[in-house]
C-alpha cells in the first residue's frame, strides 16, 4: 500500500514547483509594476484614477474600469495597455519589453497573485555624515554685521567672530570672540552699538 501511495504522488505534478513558479512570477510581475506603474498609479498620484499599490484597487480599477481581472489577460486593461499599440499606452515613456509584457500576461492568466511587500519602493538612505570640529584653518565667512555707527564691522570666520576697526586703514582686529562649538550663521548688534 506504501509503495502504491508513493507510486501516485510520484506520478502527480510537482506542487512544489509549481508553486515556487507560480510565486517567481508573482515577484516579477510586482517588481515590474513597482518599477514601471505604481509611480504614476498609487494613493497620491492616480493618474487616470488608478491606484495600483493594492490588489483590491487594482481589481476596481479607474476610469477605464477594472485594470486588472485575473485569470483573463487579454481582457485585463492593464495588459491590453502595455501594448504598443495601444491608446492609452503604458507606460506612457518608456515601453516594456516583449518579455515584460508577456511575463505580466502569464502573472494575470496564473491569477494575479499579490505581494504587496515586493511592491515596495525603498528609500534609498544616505550615510549620516561624520561631524566633527572644523579644522582651526577653515574659516569661511557666513556672517557679517556693520556696527550701528558704521565703525566697526563682525565677521563670523567659521566658529570665530572677529570684531575690526573700519576707521583705521588697515582694518586691525579688535576683539576676537571664541568658545562657539559651530559655524556662526547670523550676527547683529544691538541698537546701541555694544
Amino acid at each position: 500500500m506504501a509503495k502504491l501511495a508513493l507510486a501516485i504522488a510520484a506520478a502527480l505534478p510537482g506542487t512544489g514547483q509549481a508553486e515556487a513558479g507560480d510565486a517567481a512570477l508573482a515577484r516579477r510581475a510586482m517588481h515590474l509594476l513597482r518599477d514601471h506603474c505604481v509611480r504614476c498609479h498609487n494613493a497620491k498620484k492616480t493618474k487616470g484614477d488608478l491606484n495600483l499599490t493594492e490588489r483590491a484597487l487594482a481589481l476596481k480599477g479607474g476610469g477605464e474600469g477594472p485594470a486588472l481581472l485575473p485569470g483573463q489577460a487579454a481582457e485585463s486593461h492593464m495588459f491590453q495597455f502595455l501594448h504598443p499599440d495601444s491608446d492609452p499606452h503604458m507606460p506612457p515613456k518608456k515601453q516594456l519589453s516583449d518579455e515584460q509584457i508577456a511575463a505580466l500576461g502569464q502573472w494575470i492568466d496564473a491569477g494575479a497573485e499579490w505581494l504587496p511587500a515586493e511592491l515596495v519602493i525603498e528609500a534609498k538612505l544616505l550615510d549620516p555624515a561624520a561631524l566633527g570640529q572644523l579644522p582651526s584653518d577653515y574659516r569661511p565667512v557666513f556672517a557679517l554685521a556693520l556696527s550701528p555707527d558704521d565703525r566697526q564691522l563682525a565677521a563670523g570666520h567659521g566658529s570665530l567672530v572677529t570684531v575690526h576697526n573700519l576707521a583705521e586703514k588697515d582694518k586691525p582686529a579688535l576683539a576676537k570672540l571664541t568658545g562657539h562649538r559651530d559655524a556662526i550663521q547670523s550676527i547683529a548688534w544691538s541698537a546701541d552699538g555694544k
